[in-house]
């Protein structure tokens, strides 16, 4: 690859998988020989807060420049969710799960895409390539950012590759219920009590250009979605100033429920009737809509999306 030091960067507004993910990746790169270092593009979810916390591992700096630098993608491809200035850096490397994006590269990079539930499966499969050792603790993130991903496996995006590398991770990091982590990450990332109306809308925000229309998709996933519903009316309205003050065409929030694996839509914009058809929601009221069975917003949202707009 290159003897310059190596910028590993997830996505705006980190998660697990991005945060933890780029962890991971910078210690591989450093065992490589290449010195390199995790950053993160604002501040993480709780989830994430709490398995740095509990692996005892610091939380990355966060970087929003990256001009100039080498960069290693983690978690995604898609110009939309990097640094605003990527295209001036010299991208040397991309690891991901989603559709493939609209990065492009100046000269050949290391490009790891699989379609698997997490981008920590991918990286765990490297680590055994490369025969490198993953660390007790960085195994313990890697579980978690699957854990996360996959709504412990109960996400259609799961694969039988999730699953085994999970396990793989769980003994390694010396976890002995992954069902007991899962129910300690999913408690953190819940209490959305203190959190305010208008950061709680952007919760694990995406952005998507498809075809001619811009959208801004968060995700809001809880073990009880109806502490989340009650505020319900007040989300709608900070989410309508949000679509009113920023340059989407058509903007979202999922309210995820993880233990019934349903989803409530909150969408603003002049294409929501649309949108519910394109994703056979139930009766669209007051600009929000019911989806059974869908939590996942890159296998049960994205692709129907694309297909309708883009």
């Amino acid at each position: 690859m290159t003897d310059r030091p190596i910028t590993v960067i997830g996505h705006k507004v980190p998660d697990c998988d991005s945060t933890c993910t780029a962890i991971a990746i910078a210690h591989l790169l450093n065992e490589r020989g290449q010195k390199a270092s995790a950053y993160i593009q604002g501040e993480p979810n709780p989830e994430a807060v709490f398995l740095l916390k509990q692996a005892n591992i610091p939380m990355p700096d966060t970087k929003l420049h990256v001009a100039g630098e080498n960069v290693f993608i983690v978690d995604y491809s898609d110009l939309a969710l990097a640094p605003e200035d990527i295209k001036q850096a010299n991208i040397v490397g991309i690891i991901d799960h989603h559709k493939l994006g609209d990065m492009t590269s100046n000269q050949p990079l290391e490009c790891w895409i699989w379609p698997v539930g997490c981008s920590a499966t991918i990286v765990a499969a490297i680590y055994g390539f490369e025969n490198i050792v993953i660390p007790s603790n960085i195994a313990y993130l890697m579980l978690g950012a699957i854990i996360s991903d996959t709504v412990n496996f109960k996400s259609p995006t799961t694969t039988d590759q999730d699953i085994k590398t999970a396990q793989m991770l769980a003994d390694i990091a010396g976890v002995a219920s992954i069902e007991a982590l899962a129910l300690e990450q999913f408690t953190a990332k819940s209490d959305v009590r203190h959190v305010p109306d208008e950061k709680l809308i952007l919760r694990d925000q995406k952005v998507f250009d498809m075809g001619d229309t811009a959208f801004s998709i968060a995700q809001i996933e809880v073990i009880n979605a109806d502490a989340v519903l009650e505020r319900k009316e007040a989300l709608q309205a900070a989410l309508e100033t949000f679509y009113k003050t920023q340059n989407f065409d058509q903007v979202l929030v999922m309210i995820s429920d993880i233990n019934s694996m349903n989803s409530t839509v909150i969408c603003i914009g002049e294409l929501t009737n649309d949108v519910c058809n394109a994703l056979n929601g139930q009766k669209l009221t007051e600009n929000s809509f019911f989806l059974e069975g869908v939590v996942s917003r890159k296998k049960q949202v994205i692709p129907y999306l694309q297909k309708k707009f883009g």
